[in-house]
């Protein structure tokens, strides 16, 4: 999905969504969620994935 037409989607500002993308900016529970609709997905898959890749990370 493009960021375009998950700014749309999730209702928040594509500033916003190219800013979390490239690590310019930290991601709030509330954003996590309005994402996670946009997307059609659980905010706790999200999450899980996040889990799975921070505990899988090179140290």
């Amino acid at each position: 999905m493009s960021q375009k037409k998950l700014s749309e989607k999730s209702g928040v500002g594509r500033t916003g969504v190219v800013n979390l993308e490239a690590g310019k900016r930290n991601i709030s529970i509330l954003i996590g969620q309005m994402l996670a609709d946009g997307m059609g997905v659980a905010y706790s898959d999200l999450i899980e994935e996040v889990e799975k890749r921070w505990k899988n990370r090179k140290r």
